[in-house]
């Protein structure tokens, strides 16, 4: 990684190019806050998934921070705009668009509170997820 930020493009097993710029935070955080390239080569690009109902559309990634999470269902390589479900605050969430390297940067109370990727996450069905009340997130 450069002082700039800056990053190598990836050539993903799809063959599409991770340009993403690089992580700033990936020694506070103790993990990689991008999964790996075969990971990110199984999610749909933007706009792929339009035709599949809402409860129907997989949640490849898990991220989350306190109280929020955001489950991402479709990923642009080259910006890191993801679509998929959000849930910043409980029982308000919505679908839409996230950017992750702006999810990445956040930074609260010098390292205290930043996001995090669920590790352990399996990609599941929108509906499948379940909110701490028992009812669908999604």
């Amino acid at each position: 990684m450069t002082t700039d930020h800056q990053q190598t493009p990836v050539v993903l097993p799809n063959g599409v190019q991770w340009t993403v710029e690089a992580e700033r935070q990936r020694e506070r955080r103790g993990h990689d806050f991008y999964p790996s390239p075969a990971v990110l080569a199984t999610i749909p690009p933007l706009y792929a998934t339009e035709e599949t109902t809402a409860p129907e559309k997989i949640l490849h990634l898990h991220y989350f921070v306190g109280g929020s999470d955001w489950y991402v269902t479709e990923i642009d390589p080259e910006s890191g705009i993801s679509f998929g479900w959000a849930e910043v605050t409980p029982g308000g969430g919505e679908w839409g668009y996230t950017s992750l390297p702006e999810l990445e940067q956040i930074n609260v109370h010098h390292g205290l509170v930043i996001v995090e990727r669920d590790l352990d996450w399996t990609p599941t069905a929108a509906s499948a997820v379940r909110g701490p009340d028992g009812n669908p997130r999604a």
